[in-house]
């Protein structure tokens, strides 16, 4: 059985075709830690929401401000000031926030989990790919 020879040109389609992947691969992994951060965030959320009932007395918080630093500060009002979406924002009880949230975060993992299919058949296409190109190049 003779071997199949490839022209340069083949190789070198070969290889931009890798490159692409690669790139592809390097932009769903960025989109894969946006997506789980803002899962984190979502989660952090949810259970201040839970926490809100044990500081229904004294009404008196602790809000992290960044960089380790926290103010006090008094919870004025039993509604959530929620964003919705292209700027707009709106008020809801703790639960509908909690609710919304938890719907979000459920969308976003079904996201999360089709990002992560998509990667892994990029790396598989990737490893077909560079199998070939050491067979010729």
């Amino acid at each position: 059985m003779a071997e199949r020879t490839i022209s340069e040109e083949e190789l070198r389609n070969m290889l931009a075709k890798l490159q692409r992947y690669q790139a592809s691969a390097e932009a769903y992994q960025q989109e894969i830690v946006l997506m789980d951060a803002s899962i984190r965030a979502s989660d952090n959320a949810i259970h201040v929401f839970d926490r809100l009932e044990d500081v229904k007395d004294s009404r008196e918080v602790l809000v992290p401000i960044g960089a380790g630093a926290y103010i006090h500060a008094s919870i004025t009002s039993d509604q959530i000031l929620m964003e919705l979406g292209a700027g707009i924002s709106a008020e809801k009880s703790v639960e509908e926030a909690r609710q919304s949230l938890v719907k979000r975060k459920d969308q976003m993992g079904k996201m999360l989990d089709r990002l992560r299919k998509d990667l892994d058949e990029i790396n598989k296409e990737m490893q077909n790919l560079q199998l070939k190109v050491s067979q010729y190049g």
